[in-house]
């Protein structure tokens, strides 16, 4: 069974472990109407589901009990303070750049009553980073201790944590898809106590205190700046041999993608990126080239030079994304299989935006 799959079930379990009773349910982020039967049919039927969605429409057939708010969870001032009693943010913290990020934590303190419950799921960035696993739509993903501190910081005190599918063991990343049935059944059941080994956590909080906005901001600032690099060098080798050691990719002798990544979401702004790329055949011509694609669209092609075996060049294009975001950012490798060439699977990565338009992951572009 694909992990997707597996998640999905294991989420809808969880569901209907939330705290019950829940009279005002508010979901952060809510992709149509499949969502709201999904919520009903595992929590239980609610008097009040208010939806918060950013990126997709409203759907046409809403259940009579939802109301839709067209806004991201970083601003939720249409939503009364301490209206809420079940406040749930699934698969969605991960998609907030700094700002919203913050904003969120915050707006999810004012709206909740006293007693109320927070909770989010969110991917587990020690798994996904030791995966090299990428999500089109992804910022910076938290580990279980950065989400346990930044929910204290904004004022709540966790009350119960969990891990949904298990994809370490002792020390050994393990595959992301399930070996067979019975994998499926260790797996799922001993990531519940193991959040930190597991692809994604599972935390339930309550308001307890008085947030401290500085310092949640500080803290996740911190965090965006210490990880988002390594965030735009998750790289997948396709069609190539992994070198023992310095983990460079050698293309065959085919026409063929040698590496593909980061896969990540972009604000908007301007970008250069430079590969690297070293000779191991002589290469009288061009032996393949570099492009950058977002979605389906090829925004920048260019030729890899020709080389001398141990030569090293660093073909370099420089692009610009002028939508607010761009999803599934690619930079790939193609060999034309004329030569071979060690390509290393990390990149040069800058951002040539005018600073006072703010960094990377606190870009305002809308």
């Amino acid at each position: 069974m694909d992990f997707n799959q597996l998640l999905h079930h294991q989420r809808s379990a969880q569901l209907a472990l939330m705290p019950p009773g829940a009279s005002v349910f508010l979901s952060a982020g809510c992709s149509g109407r499949w969502y709201f039967d999904w919520i009903e049919r595992h929590y239980g039927p609610v008097d009040s589901h208010i939806g918060v969605e950013f990126y997709s429409p409203e759907p046409d057939d809403l259940p009579p009990n939802v109301e839709w708010i067209a806004n991201t969870v970083g601003d939720m001032h249409s939503v009364e303070n301490h209206s809420v009693d079940l406040l749930f943010s699934g698969q969605n913290i991960e998609h907030l750049w700094l700002s919203d990020m913050v904003g969120f934590l915050s707006e999810a303190h004012r709206v909740l009553r006293p007693g109320g419950h927070l909770v989010m799921d969110s991917p587990n960035r020690v798994q996904t980073a030791a995966l090299n696993w990428s999500h089109p739509e992804h910022t910076v993903e938290l580990s279980v201790a950065e989400a346990i501190t930044a929910l204290e910081l904004a004022g709540f005190e966790p009350t119960r944590t969990a891990g949904l599918w298990l994809v370490e063991d002792g020390g050994r990343s393990l595959s992301l898809d399930a070996a067979d049935d019975s994998d499926v059944l260790v797996r799922s059941i001993t990531s519940l106590d193991r959040p930190d080994e597991s692809l994604v956590w599972w935390i339930e909080a309550t308001p307890s205190g008085v947030p401290d906005l500085n310092a949640l901001r500080e803290f996740l600032r911190a965090v965006f700046v210490e990880h988002w690099p390594e965030r735009m060098q998750r790289f997948i080798p396709h069609i190539a041999t992994v070198l023992p050691g310095s983990g460079d990719l050698v293309n065959e002798l085919e026409p063929s993608v040698v590496m593909f990544g980061p896969y990540a979401a972009l604000p908007c702004g301007s970008y250069r990126v430079t590969m690297c790329i070293t000779g191991i055949d002589n290469a009288v011509s061009s032996p393949g080239y570099v492009d950058v694609m977002v979605g389906e669209e090829v925004l920048g092609q260019t030729s890899i030079d020709p080389l001398v075996v141990d030569q090293t060049v660093k073909p370099a294009l420089s692009f610009e994304l002028t939508e607010p975001m761009s999803f599934g950012v690619q930079f790939r490798v193609f060999a034309n299989g004329s030569a071979r060439f060690r390509t290393m699977p990390k990149v040069q990565f800058e951002d040539l935006t005018e600073p006072d338009r703010g960094p990377t992951y606190d870009r305002r572009c809308i």
